[in-house]
């Protein structure tokens, strides 16, 4: 079989190897392009190679895909060649590379990420490969014959019947994505990247772990700086707040490179007036969201002080407890258990738990506007919101896990529209919460049911609701819990706590 080897030139002793693999396994390679001459026969020389090739391996770095490079040329000429790269390209992870930087004809096959050797490892993909090959070849000889046309047409006939067949269960058929246990274990939480793939924050040691869609590692683990209790996404970054060492860490979205880290120490937080009492702050932050001037908001619980809500300014590292001209909320020691959203670029906030729950509302720095259930049945089982895909409306869960679509006109809710989701669970001696995430024109809906008297885990279910109010689930669990919910384009990724107190992760592809 001919192939051509692409590589950037700082991985030529590679690039060497593996050219030495594959010529003893019989292949005919073409890799030492730095012997030819520049100029125009330079170019056809390499086209003409690609053009006669049966396979082209691709060897990724952050170098091979940084502008301007000739190996960037060369993927044209391959998809020129091989319009479709299914089984004719092998692309391979040689070092962590950013995935946006990628050329798309090559993020549309799997890479090789190699767990050992990485010669070892590519020449077995690509004898496994040559064999695949060399069997459609052998395949297409003999059906050019008057018996194989003859043959092929029968094929046919019976294809047609299978099809019909295979039809109706294709809609059920479930493409599986598997984690490994050393991180399923340790998983505490997911978010959805902003490219593609999802990053996973684990415990025991605390760190953070990228994956592609096919749920292949990417890219080496980063060390937070203690275990992650909250992780959530906005378009330009990773947010994580952490325990243990109490703290903030923000990453690029795109390439999880580190933009900030601040370790919160309660002793240090700026009082912007003098209460009568001093109250000693907990360190124990539970939520993060990114405010409207950028600045990062969290609320925290009563692990070792007094509840409350907090601001970070990255633009000069201080925590500050701000005031508003108007605090209708009370929003002090009532911050714990509450969870923080940015919806739309404004802040809001929904208890996690209980009935009946409460929205808040940050209206700028003039006040906090509550909506307590106590009062307005319309929001008594909001356990979290969301931003509507298509307009600049707010979203939560009703108590019938309707999905309810509002507008916000000053301290007023006013219902637009409702959506089923998933049947209540009912089951007796439990209650309920749920998580939201809004993708595009859909939203995802985790719904969980526990005991009450001990928050036992009973149930987790996972819907996709589109924008008509058709809901389809994604995921079934018995004895467990979703605590975190990361959305790709592909798939919805759910962290799980299992009855037992162990947790793990489970990756369902969404309707197409």
């Amino acid at each position: 079989m001919k192939i051509f080897l692409s590589y950037p030139s700082e991985e030529r002793s590679t690039a060497e190897r593996l050219n030495f693999a594959l010529l003893q396994q019989g292949h005919d390679v073409f890799f030492d392009r730095e012997d030819l001459a520049p100029g125009r026969e330079y170019d056809q020389a390499i086209a003409g190679s690609i053009a006669a090739s049966d396979l082209v391996v691709f060897l990724l770095t952050p170098g091979f895909v940084r502008p301007g490079r000739y190996t960037l040329t060369e993927v044209k000429l391959t998809e020129e060649r091989f319009p479709t790269p299914d089984g004719r390209v092998l692309p391979v992870l040689v070092q962590p590379t950013d995935i946006a930087g990628i050329p798309p004809y090559l993020r549309a096959v799997n890479f090789l990420v190699p767990r050992g050797e990485v010669v070892a490892e590519a020449a077995h993909e690509v004898k496994r490969l040559a064999a695949n090959l060399s069997l459609t070849s052998r395949v297409a000889r003999r059906i050019r014959s008057p018996i194989g046309l003859a043959v092929a047409a029968a094929v046919v006939a019976l294809g047609i019947v299978a099809w019909v067949n295979r039809s109706r269960a294709k809609a059920n058929r479930r493409d599986t994505v598997s984690i490994a246990a050393s991180i399923r274990t340790r998983a505490r939480a997911v978010v959805g990247l902003a490219d593609s793939g999802f990053a996973i924050a684990t415990a025991n040691p605390p760190q953070l772990v990228r994956f592609s869609e096919t749920g292949a590692q990417i890219g080496d683990v980063i060390d937070l700086v203690g275990e992650p209790v909250f992780m959530t996404r906005t378009p330009k970054n990773v947010l994580i707040a952490t325990r243990g060492r109490d703290g903030l860490m923000v990453f690029e979205a795109a390439k999880l490179r580190i933009v900030d880290s601040s370790l919160f120490d309660p002793a240090h937080v700026t009082e912007t007036y003098r209460p009568a009492k001093p109250m000693r702050r907990s360190g124990d932050i539970q939520s993060v969201a990114v405010g409207p001037r950028g600045e990062l908001w969290v609320t925290t619980g009563n692990r070792d002080g007094e509840a409350g809500v907090l601001r970070y300014r990255p633009s000069d590292g201080s925590w500050d407890a701000p005031t508003f001209t108007a605090d209708t909320a009370g929003f002090g020691p009532d911050a714990n258990g509450v969870r923080l959203r940015d919806v739309r670029g404004e802040l809001w906030g929904a208890r996690m738990r209980g009935s009946p729950s409460s929205l808040y509302h940050f209206n700028g720095f003039i006040r906090i506007d509550r909506f307590d259930g106590n009062t307005l049945a319309l929001v008594r089982c909001a356990h979290d919101v969301a931003d509507a895909p298509s307009a600049s409306h707010v979203l939560f869960l009703g108590c019938d896990n309707e999905l309810q679509e509002v507008s916000v006109e000053s301290n007023a809710l006013t219902l637009v529209r409702t959506r089923p989701t998933l049947p209540p669970d009912r089951s007796p001696g439990t209650s309920s919460y749920d998580l939201l995430q809004a993708d595009s024109s859909r939203v995802i809906v985790a719904l969980n049911t526990v005991t009450q008297a001990d928050d036992r885990p009973v149930r987790a279910r996972v819907a996709e609701v589109d924008s008509v109010g058709a809901a389809r689930p994604l995921l079934d669990v018995k004895e467990a819990v979703v605590v975190s919910l990361g959305v790709t384009s592909k798939s919805v990724v759910a962290v799980l706590r299992r009855a037992d107190g162990s947790t793990d992760v489970v990756v369902a592809p969404r309707p197409r």
